[in-house]
């Protein structure tokens, strides 16, 4: 099986790297996934988590999972710590997937058990986590009662946007792009290049590894919660941009993974689960494989921070975003059509709102998280 580990981490490489593909569009071509091809699916699964930092730091197209980094990433790549970033990210995945192997074991033992009755309660108390954590440190109760307002207003306003999209049908990348790539793309027009990056390894807090699989853990058995759910409460009391990164890309990577445990008992998280349902019986063999495709995920990812680093020091920001929002426009039109236009142009309203009103991005989660939550 080692020959489809391999397959299957170049294509998680392909689905990491190039904006608007994801693992399940590949996944959907395997009706019934046998042993080795269930191989290849999880070591793409894994992969795609690792990579997808790269875009997001550097282009700043997001997904669903990454949505939350690209702002703290941005930060780094101005300071020229853009390297900085995707290693911080590449390491707090592989601890993630580490600390995530015996609790496969855990969430497979319990997946029987219907907790489908808590998971709006979920969504609530991440609200009030949330708004805990919107504070202003230097304008007093005053100012912070503003900024939660605001948090507020804009929770329901890109709620409302899902509530409404995500009726139509998977608008996804139209939503998320719109309400996260846009505000940093529309802001970068005017930039000439950035700074010169510096290639460091930089290792991450093991406590916000502990945080983001922790929430991928909580996400694997609450049916609805998404990742980009985990990833926002995961992230929540974040204080700097390195702990951000952490803490979001730990969620993500344990989220994929704890997910594929509820196949135990039959229940589907995703498109790669529900490819894997002919597979059920070799479920407990699998993360041997989802540790040997991340420690080669871990090491091509950092080996694509030097060539990523260098090549973005020497473009023009401003030219880059604006053919970057150009694909992007261009993308969801191919996927969506005249709706995804429109989709895309209501949540980069928001977006550009949120962004003027100096509103967390995790607001915008409200996306995600008023539809689960009226269903």
């Amino acid at each position: 099986m080692i020959p489809e580990s391999l397959i299957g981490v170049l294509l998680g490489c392909l689905t990491g790297l190039i904006p608007g593909i994801h693992p399940n569009t590949i996944a959907s071509f395997y009706s019934s996934a046998s042993s080795e091809e269930a191989v290849l699916l999880v070591s793409m699964l894994v992969t795609h988590t690792f990579l997808n930092i790269i875009p997001a730091t550097f282009v700043g197209v997001p997904e669903e999972d990454t949505a939350l980094t690209i702002f703290p990433a941005h930060e780094l790549v101005n300071r020229g710590e853009g390297g900085k970033a995707i290693s911080i990210s590449a390491f707090s995945s592989l601890l993630s997937v580490i600390l995530s192997i015996p609790l496969f074991y855990v969430v497979a033992a319990i997946s029987s058990f219907d907790l489908s009755f808590f998971y709006k309660f979920a969504i609530i108390f991440a609200l009030i986590f949330f708004l805990r954590y919107e504070r202003d440190p230097f304008g007093g109760s005053l100012s912070t009662l503003k900024r939660r307002v605001y948090f507020f207003a804009i929770f329901l306003l890109s709620g409302l946007l899902g509530l409404k999209v995500l009726e139509a049908g998977d608008f996804y990348f139209p939503l998320l792009t719109g309400l996260f790539a846009t505000p940093m793309l529309v802001q970068s027009l005017k930039s000439e290049k950035i700074v010169e990056q510096k290639v460091v390894l930089s290792f991450p807090n093991p406590v916000d590894v502990a945080k983001g699989v922790l929430a991928g853990f909580i996400v694997s058995i609450f049916p609805g919660i998404s990742s980009g759910v985990a990833t926002g409460v995961a992230s929540a009391n974040s204080k700097s941009p390195e702990s951000y990164i952490s803490s979001i890309s730990s969620a993500n990577t344990s989220a994929a993974i704890l997910s594929l445990a509820m196949l135990h008992s039959g229940k589907v998280r995703s498109g790669v689960a529900d490819a894997l349902r002919g597979a059920r019986e070799n479920l407990f063999v699998l993360p041997l494989f989802i540790l040997v495709a991340a420690i080669i995920a871990t090491a091509i990812t950092l080996l694509l921070t030097f060539p990523a680093s260098k090549i973005f020091s020497k473009v023009k920001v401003g030219s880059v975003s604006l053919l970057v929002l150009i694909f992007l426009v261009a993308l969801s039109f191919h996927f969506s059509g005249i709706f995804g236009l429109a989709v895309f142009f209501s949540a980069s309203a928001v977006g550009l709102i949120s962004y003027t009103l100096k509103v967390r991005p995790i607001a915008c989660m409200g996306s995600i998280m008023l539809p689960v939550l009226i269903r």
